[in-house]
């Protein structure tokens, strides 16, 4: 009688996702901060302004968000044994890292919601770290049930982040 084993993975495997993570955080944060332009205002403008973004958007991506805050959180519980949710975690701190660091240090006229969409490409190697993972996932645990949630968070997100990101470039860019 054989037995199927599943595959091995060792605990270096998430160090290449995560030196992406950072290496994509620098491409986005360092280009759109030092870029000439924009008028000096103080922190309270500049939270204003981002706060006045937020405010505008649907209803509906309120509630998206919150979503995604449980799905953060839940990390948390499976950091410490299981790299997808580390990866996944430093993903979702640098991507608030980077958006803080934008709204202290980029020209105002930068700021927005695009910008945000755009810092939060750097979740895009956590995705394929899970997706590259699932097939070893043992899908009936509670890890199983997050990581579930996490790639639902991670697809549902991106595609709309892509999208805006590329709006956002257009917009400065083109």
């Amino acid at each position: 009688m054989t037995t199927q084993t599943e595959p091995s993975f060792g605990r270096s495997e998430g160090i290449l996702p995560a030196v992406a993570i950072v290496g994509l955080a620098l491409l986005i944060f360092l280009p759109i901060t030092f870029l000439p332009g924009g008028e000096a205002v103080t922190m309270t403008d500049r939270f204003a302004k981002m706060d006045a973004a937020f405010a505008a958007i649907p209803q509906w991506v309120k509630q998206w968000m919150s979503f995604q805050h449980y799905v953060f959180a839940g990390s948390l519980l499976f950091a410490l044994f299981h790299v997808e949710a580390r990866v996944y975690l430093l993903g979702i701190i640098v991507s608030h890292a980077i958006s803080f660091s934008e709204i202290a240090l980029a020209p105002v006229d930068r700021l927005g919601l695009g910008l945000v969409s755009l810092n939060h490409l750097v979740w895009i190697p956590a995705l394929v770290l899970m997706v590259r993972r699932y097939p070893a996932l043992d899908k009936r645990t509670p890890f199983g049930l997050w990581y579930h949630l996490a790639l639902f968070q991670l697809c549902f997100s991106l595609v709309f982040d892509i999208r805006d990101s590329a709006l956002y470039l257009w917009a400065f860019l083109g």
